[in-house]
């Protein structure tokens, strides 16, 4: 399932960053990071070597995700097993095989699936007291994702307060030490990227007790953002509400009987930076960072589902759980999209005429470029800033590609100044909705 259709869903502007983030040239690499990207450089480096495998198309980029994430299955099967035996280990592994959010993410041109991976193979070393692999893996994670020292911070906080003898929880200290220590010379980087963070998150939402609860409705696979569009089972609201409390009793099952390590990674690794975006928004971004922390979700879901007493109600909820999730990986395979410039592309293709005239915003141009194959040289829209400039285009046939920005005064006058002939509205959230308009 990680591998199947991996160009189906359209590539969008996050995944256009990886894009040239692996290929920049080594030399400028620390530029790139210092004022484009907002993660660390791990997934990158290692995403440049497999492109270099002569791997470049899209699919074969993707599959890098689908591998990080066909591990996470193999992962989440032995730390689960560990818990609570092998009942438990195949439930926590059949809800991530049949998750469409763990499907997402895995077929995403970005860190989080090998972010997931990572988090489950410190656990399984902390439980194992693999010291120096543990902190190997602390310092891997810290490379690949941001939030991946609430991981460390949670998982650290469990094996020091654990039932271990004081020599082991020295190495555990040991290991968290040593994995902050190798992580200072990435420090510089990190605050520069802050003010790039900064700039972009002018769409996430303030702080708020539903930002939280979003976070479990998207482990629930029943809804989540992603990309420019929003996942949801098409079903009726009572339904979705049923489903929701199945997963809300095991869930809160799971946190009262379930294993401390999961819990701590749950709870500690999501509260913390939520309490944090009272400080800077960007931190908590309900929808993508905290997919870290899901594999804790699942093997608490799989540990109270197990709990469930009498025998009929659990196979009931476990029916219900499952199902909806089989249910969910249809709908992403067969009626969704997370983003738009795939369609919007195609629509552009079928309008254009040999005379058209194609307008697009400047940060439009990279997925522009990777959907047009060079078929049509498009004009930017930062070049028609003047009236002078935009009575040149008077009796052509335009094509304007127009995003949902907060202010954009070119594409308002070219609307304003120009008869519109049609428009399309591709929906996105935030500033990925993109109108499609026929000028002339």
């Amino acid at each position: 399932m990680r591998f199947h259709a991996l160009d189906q869903q359209s590539l969008w502007d996050d995944e256009m960053s990886s894009l040239r983030t692996i290929t920049t040239p080594a030399g400028e690499l620390s530029y790139r990071f210092s004022t484009h990207e907002t993660h660390p450089p791990l997934y990158f480096l290692q995403l440049k070597v497999w492109s270099a495998l002569r791997m470049r198309s899209l699919v074969k980029l993707r599959a890098n995700s689908a591998l990080w994430g066909m591990l996470s299955l193999a992962l989440v099967f032995l730390v689960a097993r560990l818990y609570g035996g092998d009942t438990v280990g195949l439930l926590a592994l059949a809800f991530l095989v049949l998750s469409p959010l763990q499907l997402a993410y895995s077929q995403e041109l970005r860190p989080y699936a090998m972010a997931m991976t990572l988090g489950l193979s410190a656990l399984l070393a902390l439980e194992r007291r693999k010291w120096i692999l543990l902190g190997c893996l602390w310092t891997a994670l810290l490379y690949t994702h941001y939030w991946g020292a609430f991981v460390v911070l949670a998982q650290g906080i469990y094996g020091y307060t654990t039932d271990l003898a004081q020599s082991q929880k020295k190495a555990v200290l040991a290991a968290a030490g040593s994995a902050s220590v190798l992580f200072l010379p990435w420090l510089p980087i990190l605050y520069a990227q802050l003010g790039v963070i900064d700039r972009m998150a002018f769409w996430v939402p303030a702080f708020s007790l539903m930002n939280l609860a979003k976070v479990f409705a998207g482990y629930s696979g029943l809804f989540f953002n992603m990309a420019s569009w929003t996942f949801y089972l098409p079903t009726t609201v009572w339904v979705l509400a049923l489903f929701g409390l199945c997963f809300a009793a095991a869930l809160g099952l799971g946190l009262s009987r379930g294993p401390k390590g999961p819990v701590l990674w749950l709870l500690i690794g999501v509260g913390v930076p939520w309490l944090l975006s009272l400080w800077k928004t960007g931190i908590f971004l309900w929808y993508r960072y905290p997919v870290l922390m899901f594999p804790a979700f699942a093997i608490l879901l799989a540990t109270g589902l197990q709990a469930v007493k009498p025998r009929p109600v659990r196979v009931i909820m476990v029916l219900a759980v499952l199902g909806s999730q089989a249910w969910g990986s249809w709908v992403y395979f067969h009626g969704w999209q997370k983003a738009n410039p795939k369609a919007v592309m195609q629509y552009v293709h079928w309008l254009k005429q040999p005379d058209s005239v194609i307008i697009r915003p400047s940060y439009f141009a990279d997925l522009y470029s990777f959907y047009d194959l060079g078929t049509t040289s498009p004009i930017d829209e930062n070049l028609l800033d003047t009236s002078e400039k935009r009575t040149t285009l008077k009796g052509k046939h335009i094509i304007f590609i127009a995003f949902d920005v907060p202010y954009d005064p070119v594409g308002e006058a070219l609307v304003r100044e120009f008869k519109t002939l049609t428009v399309r509205y591709f929906p996105g959230t935030a500033h990925l909705g993109i109108a499609v308009y026929q000028l002339k």
